[in-house]
């Protein structure tokens, strides 16, 4: 069974899933911006992505928020 992230590495995560979507939409939107590239960019599965994010909308609204 998969352990869960801990404070640590929730923090580092995020902060890598936010520059990877902050990167993806200055290089082409929403469009550019998917859950796979940002898994990718995190070195996260898609599945854990959602422990984070309801979707990626979500995350791009957080972004707008703390902007």
């Amino acid at each position: 069974m998969p352990r869960a992230f801990d404070a640590r590495e929730r923090q580092s995560i995020e902060a890598a899933l936010k520059e990877a979507a902050l990167g993806a939409l200055r290089n082409g939107g929403m469009r550019n911006c998917t859950v796979a590239s940002l898994c990718r960019a995190a070195g996260i599965s898609k599945g854990a992505f959602y422990g984070f994010y309801e979707n990626k909308e979500h995350l791009v609204l957080t972004l707008l928020r703390e902007a």
